[in-house]
C-alpha cells in the first residue's frame, strides 16, 4: 500500500503543482500574475497531454515498455521544440505579461514535468521506489519554498524558484536518462497503428476543449474574475484528475471497487453543496466577503458539486478501458464526442448570461457522466 502511495504523490505532484500555485497566489491577491501563468499553463500544458491522455493506462495495463521508451524518445523532440517555439514568441511580440522570465522559466519546467512523468511511469513499472521517493522529497522542498515566498516575501522571489525547480528537475532527469533508448532517434514510431492513432485523437479532442475553455474564458472576463474560475474549476476538477491520471489505472488494474465509497462522496458533496448556498441565499456570507469572494465560493460549490459525477464517469470510462483491450476505439470515439459537445458549453453559457460560466464544469461533468455512463451499460451487457 505504501508504494502505492509512494507514487501517487509523485504523479499528484507532477501534474498540480502549478495548479496549486495558481490557486494559492489568487488568494493571496497575486490575481493578475496568477492568471497570466494560468494562461500560458493551460496553453503548454493542453500541448503536451495531447500526446499524454491515455499513456499512463496503456503502459500500466498492458505493461509495454516499448510503447514507454517510444513515449519518451517523442517528448524529448516534442518538448525540445516547445521551448523553442516558446523563446521565438516571447522574444519577438510584445506580450503584455508581467515578467517573460517567468513566463519562460514556466514553459521550461513544464517541459520537463512532461519528461518526468513518463520517467515515473516507467519506475513504477520496474518497481523503483528510491527515486521516486527522492523525487517526493524535493517536491515538498519546492512546495515549502512556493509557500514562504508567497505568505512571507510577497511572492518577490519566484523567478529564484523557478530557476531552482529547474536544476532540481535537470538532476531527476539525468538520473534517469538513458541514451541507448533514443540512439536511433525513432521519434514518431508513437503513432505507429491505427489504434494509438484513434487514442491521439481522443487526447486531442479532450485536452482542446479544455484548452478552449479556457482560452475563450480568458478573453470574455476581466483578468482577476478568470483567476478565480482557473482556481474554482482546478479545486473542482482536482479529484477528477488525481482518479483518471493516477489511482484510477491502478484502481482498476487490481479489480478495486469505487462505486461504494463515490456514492459516499456523492453524498457528502451535495448536503454541503446545499448548506453552503443556503448561507449564501440567507446573505450572512455578504457580511464577511467582498463581490469576488462571494463569486469564488459559488464557482467552488458548483464546481464540487460536479465532481462526483465526473468521478464516477471516470471510473465507467476506465472499466470499459480495462476490460474491452480490442474495442477501445469505441471509447475513444466517445471520448471525441463528448469533448465536442463540451467546447460549446462556455460559448452558449456567456452569450446566453454571463453569470452561468459558474455552472461550467457542473455541466460538463454531467454530460460526461450521463455518455460514460451507457457506454459502461453496454459494456455489462455485452
Amino acid at each position: 500500500m505504501h508504494k502505492i502511495l509512494t507514487t501517487s504523490i509523485a504523479y499528484i505532484s507532477n501534474l498540480m503543482f502549478f495548479s496549486g500555485l495558481i490557486i494559492l497566489m489568487t488568494i493571496s491577491a497575486h490575481g493578475s500574475l496568477a492568471a497570466e501563468i494560468g494562461l500560458v499553463y493551460s496553453i503548454v500544458f493542453s500541448i503536451t497531454q495531447i500526446f499524454s491522455y491515455n499513456v499512463k493506462s496503456i503502459i500500466l495495463f498492458d505493461k509495454n515498455k516499448n510503447f514507454a521508451n517510444e513515449v519518451v524518445n517523442f517528448r524529448i523532440f516534442f518538448g525540445i521544440f516547445i521551448c523553442f517555439f516558446g523563446f521565438l514568441i516571447l522574444k519577438e511580440y510584445k506580450i503584455n505579461f508581467s515578467s517573460n522570465k517567468i513566463i519562460f522559466a514556466l514553459i521550461f519546467i513544464l517541459v520537463q514535468n512532461w519528461l518526468l512523468e513518463i520517467y515515473l511511469i516507467i519506475s513504477e513499472v520496474n518497481k523503483s521506489y528510491k527515486v521516486i521517493r527522492l523525487y517526493n522529497l524535493c517536491i515538498f522542498i519546492n512546495i515549502i519554498l512556493v509557500v514562504i515566498n508567497i505568505l512571507l516575501f510577497q511572492n518577490k522571489f519566484l523567478l529564484e524558484i523557478f530557476f531552482y525547480i529547474i536544476f532540481i528537475n535537470s538532476f531527476f532527469i539525468i538520473l534517469f536518462f538513458n541514451f541507448k533508448n533514443i540512439s536511433y532517434f525513432n521519434f514518431f514510431s508513437v503513432f505507429n497503428s491505427v489504434t494509438k492513432m484513434f487514442s491521439l485523437g481522443s487526447s486531442v479532442s479532450i485536452i482542446l476543449s479544455i484548452l478552449f475553455w479556457r482560452v475563450f474564458i480568458y478573453m470574455h472576463v476581466e483578468k482577476e474574475i478568470f483567476a478565480i474560475l482557473f482556481s474554482s474549476f482546478s479545486i473542482g476538477s482536482f479529484p477528477g484528475s488525481l482518479l483518471s491520471n493516477i489511482l484510477g489505472p491502478s484502481i482498476i488494474k487490481n479489480k478495486l471497487s469505487m462505486i461504494f465509497y463515490l456514492r459516499i462522496y456523492f453524498y457528502i458533496t451535495t448536503i454541503i453543496g446545499i448548506f453552503i448556498f443556503s448561507l449564501v441565499d440567507s446573505k450572512i456570507l455578504n457580511f464577511y466577503f467582498t463581490n469576488n469572494q462571494l463569486f469564488f465560493i459559488k464557482t467552488i460549490n458548483y464546481s464540487i458539486l460536479g465532481s462526483p459525477l465526473m468521478l464516477f464517469s471516470i471510473i465507467y470510462r476506465l472499466e470499459y478501458f480495462y476490460l474491452n483491450k480490442k474495442d477501445r476505439n469505441y471509447i475513444f470515439k466517445n471520448d471525441i464526442l463528448n469533448s465536442v459537445i463540451i467546447s460549446l458549453l462556455p460559448v452558449v453559457l456567456i452569450n446566453f448570461d454571463n453569470g452561468y460560466i459558474i455552472l461550467l464544469y457542473f455541466l460538463a461533468s454531467l454530460i460526461s457522466f450521463v455518455m460514460n455512463y451507457f457506454l459502461y451499460k453496454n459494456l455489462k451487457t455485452l
